[in-house]
């Protein structure tokens, strides 16, 4: 299958891109997960966000990466949603590794975080996290605060 993944940051998504990715995130984090949380958090407008589609450009997968703040002080890698139709196909992996790779080039020399659901340390342990923190439970879910170490730009 041919995928093309593309970063933009959040005022050059076109209002049909910005409408899939929400969709996206509340099929799969709201609804598949059951668990109501506010999506819209304030953070979509200073992050970086990478798409994976098809070649009808049809949506497959999305993550978006936060810069450093107050409250994250390291760039984290979130909201990282492969669609339904699109699991198995190994792009949540992509993802993520692409995600490390643009933190390299955005903020050097920083560590990456990541909050994520416990289920998932292994999959980000495969990708370079470590865990860096006890569990914690967020929106009913555990996760788990996990660090990459930081990656030259590339």
């Amino acid at each position: 299958m041919d995928i093309r993944y593309d970063w933009k940051r959040f005022d050059q998504l076109d209002s049909n891109e910005l409408y899939e990715i929400i969709r996206a995130r509340i099929e799969v984090f709201c609804v598949e997960q059951q668990c109501p949380f506010q999506d819209l958090d304030g953070l979509d407008q200073t992050s970086w966000h990478l798409s994976a589609r098809n070649a009808d450009n049809a949506l497959l997968g999305y993550l978006r990466l936060v810069p450093p703040l107050d409250s994250e002080p390291l760039p984290a890698i979130g909201r990282v949603v492969t669609t339904a139709e699109a699991r198995g196909l190994g792009i949540g992996r992509e993802l993520v590794r692409r995600g490390l790779q643009q933190a390299g080039r955005l903020f050097p020399d920083q560590d990456v975080a990541a909050g994520a659901q416990i289920r998932l340390a292994m999959f980000y342990s495969n990708l370079g996290f470590c865990e860096a923190d006890r569990p914690y439970l967020e929106d009913g879910i555990v996760h788990v605060r996990m660090v990459a170490p930081a990656a030259a730009p590339g």
